[in-house]
């Protein structure tokens, strides 16, 4: 992160103005290592600057929140993007399920779920992946076949994991042969 400071310096230093491009840049490196402090001093220094952040902007440091496992976090800069008026993507969504279901907030994680949808945002293979992990853990496992199913319904592909995912919690519950 050092660096990136370093050469973003450098275009001032070389009379220019850093534009949307290389605020992005350096929000992504702080996304990248999970840098949350860093991805919002960047945006606020971006908003300062009078450089319109996108949704891109907002998206890596909802995936610096994500990668620290904040899921809060991660949720209210969400929140931001809608209230924007930003157009907010699967890969926004995604990184606030998967730091859901990392933080075992399978209610959290199902109810961004449907936000998505309601959003007109297509729920991908990575997005019910999170729900059915989430649910397998906490052993709602009836529930999370049903989300498996909808992911087939919907014409997505299941990965390996998303069986494994199946397999181990049943497994788990000592009910193998279901």
């Amino acid at each position: 992160a050092k660096m990136v400071a370093t050469w973003f310096d450098q275009i001032r230093h070389a009379c220019l103005d850093p534009d949307e491009i290389s605020y992005n840049i350096a929000l992504n490196s702080c996304a990248q290592g999970g840098l949350v402090e860093d991805a919002e001093r960047w945006l606020r220094r971006m908003r300062e600057a009078s450089v319109k952040a996108n949704p891109i902007s907002y998206t890596a440091v909802i995936d610096s929140c994500a990668k620290r496992g904040d899921a809060h976090k991660a949720a209210l800069w969400l929140e931001e993007m809608l209230r924007l008026g930003l157009k907010v993507d699967v890969i926004a969504f995604n990184a606030v399920i998967n730091a859901s279901t990392k933080c075992g907030k399978v209610s959290d994680t199902i109810r961004w779920m449907h936000r998505m949808r309601d959003a007109c945002v297509a729920p991908d293979e990575i997005s019910y992946n999170s729900v059915i992990n989430a649910l397998a853990r906490q052993g709602s496992l009836r529930e999370a076949a049903d989300w498996f199913h909808s992911m087939v319904g919907r014409c997505l592909r299941p990965a390996v994991a998303s069986y494994n995912t199946m397999i181990n919690g049943f497994s788990q519950a000592g009910r193998p042969l279901e």
